[in-house]
């Protein structure tokens, strides 16, 4: 691992992978035309446009995991930068676009909460220090934040980078200002390049007080947003419907999604449509540790490709960098950005024999008692800007300056996080280290006897128990873990673990003894609060 980013050997084996890609393409040929199209385009820009700042705007499924190492390999060959290094906020993400820049530089290193190396590859995880490197928005832009040693140790190696942040409109609004000033800095400082990537491409000028002048690396992109249209947008929304109503909508389908806002919706929703047949119905949320979402979204995949029935209800944790392809989607009112990626699970690659797939955005009436419909104030806020655009005209999601007018009626009512901006204005930087949180960390993390993995899971407890747990013990149980902001629930189902060497400090960590707590379609079910389906 380590060494130097050899474009020359990188970019031939990237025209390889994509070749073979084409040969096998399942895809409709207007997909793979506009594919190509864009990848032509980034290889073009990435030749001939000088560092700076760049946006990436094209529809879901045009083929952006591609393009966007085509335009990094490129330009860091034309500008001389020194490695590219890809920003993505899931972890699913990042595992399967991982995996596939793996098959072209098997140098790639993944930087996240669970991966686990051997001694000698530790430091380069720990600097950034390898040609292609794939991490989180958390912990790039913490580190980028932080004053600890071992953060300011990597931060040379920012600079002279290509840097790609994908699912750009995933940027937390209250940051968004202090996070793109550093963007700038690493621009127009540290000679690095930096794009935006993402369908739903934030117009951040809107935001009070930023300076943001990108260039758009897509020519004409109004007109591939056209040619890969591929749904039917009905919005739903002038009375509320019950999840009983919307369970019935389901059942009579066989290819149909339906995401919801919060978890507590999602399995409410998935046990009225289980109850139809569950041989077809499955369930997608983080109360699925990661094992277990990773075989359920097999055994989607495979029935959808075989044509059989298949229901599914999820959170908002499938919408971006899941590939599957449904017929009918379903979604519960959302900021713009979470249902045009919605959209982008349906219809997926164009092949419905000339027909649209069909997306539906209804509102639900929620829960009896329940505080709010949303998992956070801003989360709804941008939900009922979609309502304001939609009484305006019909939307479409495939315009993108539709998409443009909803965040320029959003945005002026952004507001950053004053104590961060007071910090950064005083230099204070211990306090912008405090105050820089990319995401609620204040979750618990529990150990779960997934039953496909009961053996791990036993290993691990037995572990934990005797030995306590350490950074080791973290990567190697994330996979079979699931997290919850219910404190007082978590403390009477599960047991609290320790730190290993004798320190009896609070761990964060608990494990789950009891298997009637962890359903086998549905999860880890014990009612917990709401909240976002981000994951370190």
């Amino acid at each position: 691992m380590g060494g130097v980013l050899d474009c020359d050997r990188l970019i031939a084996a990237l025209e390889e992978y994509r070749n073979g890609i084409i040969a096998n393409s399942h895809s409709a040929d207007s997909m793979n035309v506009v594919r190509n199209e864009l990848f032509e385009q980034c290889c073009l820009a990435g030749e001939n446009e000088p560092s700076g700042l760049f946006t990436l705007t094209a529809p879901t499924g045009a083929g952006k995991t591609l393009a966007m190492l085509a335009f990094a390999l490129y330009h860091a060959k034309k500008q001389g930068k020194r490695r590219i290094i890809f920003v993505l906020p899931f972890l699913s993400i990042i595992e399967q676009n991982a995996e596939v820049y793996r098959k072209i530089c098997s140098e790639t290193l993944e930087i996240h909460s669970q991966t686990e190396y051997p001694e000698e590859m530790r430091e380069m995880s720990d600097r950034f220090d390898a040609p292609i490197i794939v991490t989180t928005s958390v912990r790039f832009f913490e580190t980028l934040f932080r004053n600890k040693p071992r953060d300011c140790r990597c931060l040379h190696n920012f600079s002279d980078s290509v840097i790609i942040f994908d699912e750009a409109q995933t940027l937390p609004i209250g940051l968004a200002k202090a996070t793109l000033q550093s963007v700038n800095a690493l621009c127009g400082m540290f000679n690095s390049t930096v794009v935006f990537s993402t369908a739903t491409q934030p117009p951040f000028q809107y935001i009070n007080g930023l300076q943001w002048q990108p260039r758009e690396i897509t020519r004409e992109k109004d007109r591939l947003f056209s040619a890969t249209k591929r749904t039917a947008l009905k919005m739903d929304i002038s009375h509320p419907k019950s999840f009983e109503e919307i369970a019935e909508e389901i059942c009579v389908l066989d290819s149909v999604c339906c995401i919801v806002n919060k978890k507590a919706h999602s399995y409410t929703l998935f046990q009225l449509v289980n109850e139809s047949d569950p041989e077809s119905c499955f369930h997608i949320s983080t109360d699925l540790c990661a094992a277990h979402r990773k075989r359920v979204v097999g055994e989607i995949r495979r029935r959808l490709s075989e044509g059989k029935p298949c229901r599914v209800v999820s959170t908002s944790c499938i919408e971006a960098g899941v590939d599957l392809d449904f017929k009918n989607i379903f979604r519960a009112l959302a900021p713009l950005e979470a249902i045009v990626q919605s959209a982008g699970r349906c219809n997926r690659n164009g092949c419905l024999s000339g027909e649209s797939g069909n997306v539906t955005v209804f509102l639900p009436k929620g829960i009896d008692g329940e505080k709010s419909m949303y998992p956070t104030e801003w989360y709804g806020f941008a939900a009922e800007t979609v309502r304001v655009v939609a009484s305006r005209h019909p939307i479409d999601i495939d315009n993108p300056g539709h998409i443009e007018e909803y965040y320029r009626t959003l945005f002026p009512f952004s507001e950053s996080d004053k104590k961060l901006d007071d910090a950064i204005s005083d230099f204070d930087f211990s306090q912008v280290s405090k105050q820089y949180k990319f995401i609620d960390n204040s979750a618990v993390n529990i150990l779960v006897p997934y039953s496909e993995c009961i053996e791990e899971y036993n290993s691990l407890k037995r572990e934990a128990v005797e030995k306590g747990i350490n950074n080791s013990w973290v990567r190697r149980a994330a996979h079979l873990s699931v997290t919850s902001y219910d404190r007082d629930t978590v403390d009477r189902v599960c047991e609290a673990v320790r730190f290993a060497k004798g320190d009896s400090a609070y761990s964060g960590w608990y494990i789950l003894n009891d298997s009637r707590f962890y359903d086998d379609k549905a999860g880890f079910h014990i009612d917990s609060d709401s909240c976002p389906d981000y994951i370190l």
